[in-house]
């Protein structure tokens, strides 16, 4: 071996480490480099799933999913709170753990059949909830399929809505004796157009039903008690709610007139106090304006 090849050889003997040291050193780097950016991606992936765990856990809707018919998966807060139970004691549990065998029975027959829908089903039904209390809960299973077409899982999700259909059925009670009634009753804009009016109503005006969002509440008042409309009823019902005594209305279809006790009110927004229609109550008091006359 001559000197040039002798002190090359030694050369790379004295870079070896120095170049393994570098590998390693890069090798490492990238490691670390690799590590971090997996523990930021589990962090981004726990602090989203963290994110959408605090959403569902502040509304007021019930959502829970079912890993099949007798077994739940998660749950949040406002289902567990209707049960009257921790999450960790429904979550991943079998209902035979959590409720007794008749009622357990009853509903995982029910889950079976959900399940085997295979598409989205909606209902109403009653159910207590841990107070006694008996709430109509609308309710909603959403089917997830596999690639097979068979249900992997089912997410649920169910609205309290026993406030409101109380409130539907007390306002179709009232609808009721508002069409029924002997009385005109009008609903009409805050500038005076009517929008509603019941069948009484149209018969003392000479209206058909059709033909009341076509026309002011004054088309029925002579002109002569405009002024008084003007310059009495509408500041009083605007500054007090509400203005009540006899008016004159006149028949549309046939021009004649006729005596009414009026009671004209606004109806307001139950939350914001700002008023949203005015509101006429009128009783034909014709006769009894005749014999007092007599």
């Amino acid at each position: 071996v001559d000197a040039a090849s002798w002190n090359a050889m030694l050369k790379r003997e004295r870079l070896a480490p120095i170049l393994i040291t570098l590998l390693l050193s890069v090798l490492l780097i990238v490691f670390y480099v690799a590590q971090m950016r997996n523990r930021e991606a589990r962090d981004l992936v726990e602090r989203i799933a963290g994110e959408q765990a605090l959403l569902l856990d502040t509304i007021d809707t019930q959502v829970w999913y079912l890993k099949d018919p007798d077994t739940y998966g998660a749950v949040n807060q406002a289902h567990a709170a209707f049960l009257g139970l921790a999450r960790e004691d429904l979550e991943h549990k079998k209902f035979r753990e959590i409720i007794p065998e008749g009622e357990a029975r009853m509903v995982i027959e029910g889950d079976r059949a959900d399940f085997g829908e295979k598409r989205p089903v909606h209902i109403e039904k009653w159910v207590t909830n841990a107070k006694g209390e008996n709430r109509l809960l609308a309710t909603t299973w959403m089917p997830r399929l596999n690639d097979a077409g068979d249900v992997e899982f089912v997410v649920c999700s169910a609205e309290d809505i026993t406030d409101r259909k109380r409130t539907e059925t007390e306002v179709q009670k009232l609808a009721e004796v508002v069409r029924h009634s002997s009385e005109l009753v009008n609903l009409a804009t805050l500038d005076g157009h009517m929008t509603f009016m019941n069948k009484a109503g149209c018969d003392m005006l000479g209206l058909d039903p059709a033909e009341v969002t076509g026309h002011s509440i004054t088309d029925a008042l002579p002109d002569y008690l405009l002024p008084k409309v003007r310059d009495e009823i509408l500041p009083t019902i605007m500054s007090k709610g509400s203005w009540e005594g006899d008016l004159t209305y006149r028949n549309l279809k046939t021009g004649n007139l006729f005596e009414v006790y009026t009671i004209a009110f606004m109806v307001k927004d139950a939350s914001t106090g700002q008023p949203l229609y005015l509101s006429v109550v009128s009783r034909d008091i014709t006769d009894r304006k005749r014999a007092e006359e007599q």
